[in-house]
């Protein structure tokens, strides 16, 4: 994982924080004005515990929004939300990526949080745009990426 964020320049984007970069981080929310702890997520720490900036993130949507030639990572992230099972009619998930067809293509997307924190990703690979959203609150922030990428629907 390390070479292929290093490959992609996201230098800010870690699971284990080195001594100084702890402070770096945004004071999270669970609720206005309450504070909250960074989440431990143990053992899960692979699931949960990415730290990241919105340059590093705004790298990797460049990098999934290149196009696929014969190896290298735009073919890994092609294969990526190449779908693998069907959720409902419209949505599929790939390796890690949910797929919504449901507008006539694929736009790509995935969202996350802990207590306090919360990130959306999305692209669409055939307007060529795409979206991230960070928030340092425990609130949902989905539906402000969806209204981005798609507009108001």
């Amino acid at each position: 994982m390390t070479r292929i964020l290093t490959s992609l320049g996201m230098n800010d984007t870690r699971i284990r924080l080195e001594p100084g970069r702890a402070q770096r981080l945004a004071q999270t929310y669970l609720a206005p004005g309450k504070p909250t702890p960074r989440f431990d997520c143990g053992v899960f720490a692979p699931a949960c515990a990415f730290v990241s900036t919105a340059d590093d993130m705004l790298k990797l949507l460049a990098a999934n929004l290149a196009p696929a030639r014969s190896g290298g990572l735009p073919a890994v992230f092609a294969t990526m939300r190449r779908p693998r099972a069907t959720v409902w009619p419209g949505m599929d998930v790939g390796l890690g990526w949910h797929i919504d067809s449901s507008s006539g293509h694929a736009v790509v997307w995935h969202n996350g949080g802990t207590f306090g924190s919360s990130a959306f990703i999305a692209y669409d690979t055939v307007a060529g745009t795409g979206v991230v959203v960070l928030s340092n609150t425990g609130q949902s922030i989905d539906d402000v990426g969806f209204r981005l990428i798609y507009g108001q629907r």
